[in-house]
């Protein structure tokens, strides 16, 4: 069942790296520089954080293994992500990599499952905000600055939904046992 559950999220992860890649290529004459560096960082980044936690949490991998083979699939993600737009975004993407290959591979979990799934909803989540933001950009109509009430109000709405996420994350590992 480890072995079912690691294989598709590690097919899920290269099918989400390999589209912002085939965005990368795309429209990397139409997007600002700094989404280009966000781009690369954060699908470094995810990539790097989601493979670590499936690899060590559900294939009880050593720790050296899990390690190595999360920071090259986050660095290989970051890098194929940043080539196609500019150098600095690579660059960018190859040391987010590192970073999120470092932190997903530290993960120890009572809940591999339920961990290594949070990390693949948020890769997910991550990459269809990404997605819509290119399209945005790429089709950018004139936007009118927000009011200090919306802005108050997303601030509001933001927070509340970091309590509800942050205790239900904390709680639901303990409601399993």
């Amino acid at each position: 069942m480890n072995l079912l559950l690691t294989i598709v999220a590690l097919f899920v992860t290269v099918i989400l790296t390999a589209r912002m890649c085939s965005l990368a290529l795309l429209f990397r004459n139409e997007l600002p520089h700094n989404l280009q560096k966000v781009m690369s960082m954060s699908i470094g980044t995810m990539s790097g954080i989601t493979t670590g936690s499936v690899i060590n949490g559900l294939m009880h991998a050593t720790s050296f293994i899990a390690l190595l083979s999360s920071m090259a699939i986050g660095m290989g993600a970051g890098v194929v992500v940043g080539l196609p737009m500019m150098f600095e975004a690579a660059i960018e993407g190859l040391v987010a990599g590192i970073m999120g290959g470092m932190m997903g591979s530290m993960l120890m979990s009572d809940t591999p499952i339920f961990t290594s799934g949070c990390f693949l909803l948020l890769f997910v989540a991550i990459v269809f905000l990404i997605h819509q933001l290119i399209h945005i950009r790429v089709n950018a109509h004139p936007v009118t600055p927000p009011s200090s009430k919306q802005i108050l109000r997303g601030i509001v709405i933001v927070s509340a939904a970091t309590v509800i996420v942050a205790s239900l994350l904390l709680g639901i590992p303990h409601l399993m046992r």
